[in-house]
């Protein structure tokens, strides 16, 4: 358990990270672009478009709170690469609260409503780019969730990044609840990228943060839901990444 200390230091580097992370682009968390991903990218979650057109993405902005691509952001896009990353679609991107998800069936990118209103995360911003892999299927029957640390980017971006850990979870119950892992990644463009292969890298290298990470990830939905069981390295990582694939594909 964090000592009293431990956890104001842990809170002031989240809030650090956050808004170093969010500052590593020239304009803002929901309109900046990483110059080194191609990205597939959807206007800032404040445009409403008057008339449902493509932009220069592909991407159409149905309303302000649903977007539709050109492609199945789910059955259409594969979950890796031959050079061993991961791709993912840009659900909510880094310093920013509103949650946004892919729907179920993979047509459209839309913001959740919860109580009949646009849901809103009420705790500090994301700590990394949070999306969906396509082609997965995870252990609460979801496509696998990633966060990728690094620069924000645009919603809807179609990114790569590399994975270097998973953080096995669990919710509503310690023991019983559904599994929820979530993969830890960094993005092309973050300057751990050519430092950290794995978690220990990310340990050694860059202290706390993978502890930034789990606090976030332990408190963002409030007490009581999400319950942290472990953190996996790369190879178990890739052991989750691979079964929520080969799930996928019997369904």
């Amino acid at each position: 358990m964090l000592r009293p200390s431990k956890v104001s230091l842990v809170f002031s580097l989240l809030t650090a990270l956050s808004f170093a992370l969010s500052a590593c682009t020239s304009a803002p968390a929901e309109t900046a672009k990483a110059p080194t991903v191609a990205a597939t990218a959807a206007p800032a979650e404040t445009t409403v478009a008057t008339t449902a057109t493509a932009n220069a993405n592909g991407l159409t902005i149905v309303d302000e709170t649903t977007i539709v691509g050109p492609k199945n952001f789910t059955a259409d896009y594969t979950p890796t690469n031959a050079d061993g990353t991961l791709n993912f679609v840009v659900e909510i991107p880094t310093g920013t609260n509103a949650k946004w998800e892919v729907s179920p069936d993979g047509t459209k990118l839309a913001w959740e409503i919860k109580n009949g209103k646009p849901r809103v995360i009420q705790y500090l911003g994301y700590v990394g780019n949070y999306g969906m892999i396509p082609q997965t299927k995870g252990g609460d029957l979801d496509t696998l969730d990633v966060l990728a640390l690094g620069p924000a980017l645009e919603r809807g971006t179609i990114a790569q990044a590399k994975l270097i850990a998973v953080l096995k979870y669990r919710e509503d119950d310690p023991k019983t609840g559904n599994e929820d892992d979530k993969l830890l990644a960094i993005l092309p463009g973050s300057p751990l990228y050519d430092n950290v292969n794995s978690l220990k890298d990310l340990n050694e290298k860059y202290p706390e943060v993978s502890t930034i990470v789990s606090t976030w990830f332990n408190n963002y939905k409030g007490p009581g839901t999400m319950f942290f069981q472990s953190y996996g390295d790369v190879a178990d990582a890739k052991a989750v990444l691979d079964e929520a694939i080969t799930t996928y594909t019997k369904k």
